[in-house]
């Protein structure tokens, strides 16, 4: 009991202090964590209702581009902050790195979640429900989400400690995915060699099964939960096994985790 104790204990001291480092030093702290996607989805709606008569689906911008934007920022919030666990570890702080991956993991994916739920449940109240919603569409969509954050956050942890140019092509390449996730546009809209080409994204995939659970009548076909479940996966074991091996668990986090 007192090894498992000690272990949790670890765990809240670096979510503490991550909770410092990263909100308490910035005027408003976490705060802003909701108010950059409320005006990401404003400015969105705003430039493209000037451009376009309707969204590409349903009567409002603003509910197309949050649902769209609310499951890719889940999934690149939770990337992001389990991939960076190893960052502002010192090399004595170490021999707790598996408390700092779960510590990461509880704010990443506890902050993530809710912003999500915050921007959708505010854009709902909004402009209304579009019509039939399948609420465990929406849950398993959300799910996926926050799976293809943990386990690129896996691999990220991995490559950023092998290879410290991942880091920098890393960020060109979130801002490319947001690109090519489906934010902006339905697949469908894109010539079919694109498609095929985009059907390899797992995030493709998730942001239609949120908007097929959204809009009544809107199924794409190429929509596969097993591919973006088996996506994740790979990847996470594959991130997993890379940070074991960078890093191998101290002696002292296993007798800590053992209790």
């Amino acid at each position: 009991m007192k090894r498992s104790n000690g272990f949790l204990t670890v765990v809240q001291r670096l979510m503490m202090r991550e909770l410092r480092s990263t909100y308490a030093r910035v005027p408003g702290g976490i705060l802003w964590a909701y108010l950059e996607p409320i005006f990401t989805v404003v400015l969105l709606s705003f430039g493209f209702a000037l451009i376009l008569r309707s969204p590409p689906l349903g009567q409002s911008f603003a509910l197309f581009f949050a649902s769209g934007y609310g499951v890719f920022l889940l999934f690149q919030t939770t990337a992001a902050t389990f991939g960076n666990a190893f960052l502002h570890l010192k090399r004595k702080g170490r021999r707790h790195w598996p408390e700092a991956i779960l510590a990461r993991l509880a704010i990443g994916t506890t902050l993530a979640m809710s912003v999500a739920l915050s921007l959708g449940g505010g854009v709902v109240w909004y402009t209304g429900v579009p019509g039939l919603v399948d609420l465990w569409g929406i849950v398993e969509a959300l799910a996926l989400a926050l799976g293809a954050g943990i386990a690129l956050g896996f691999m990220n942890c991995a490559l950023f400690a092998i290879l410290p140019v991942w880091r920098p092509l890393w960020a060109v390449t979130s801002r490319l995915l947001f690109l090519v996730s489906g934010v902006l546009f339905l697949p469908r809209d894109l010539p079919s060699t694109v498609q095929w080409i985009l059907e390899w994204n797992p995030l493709i995939h998730i942001l239609s099964l949120l908007r097929e659970s959204l809009y009544h009548g809107y199924a794409p076909l190429y929509q596969s939960s097993f591919f973006v479940a088996l996506s994740c996966l790979v990847c996470s074991t594959s991130g997993l096994a890379l940070t074991i091996l960078c890093h191998p668990v101290p002696r002292a986090a296993r007798r800590r985790m053992s209790a």
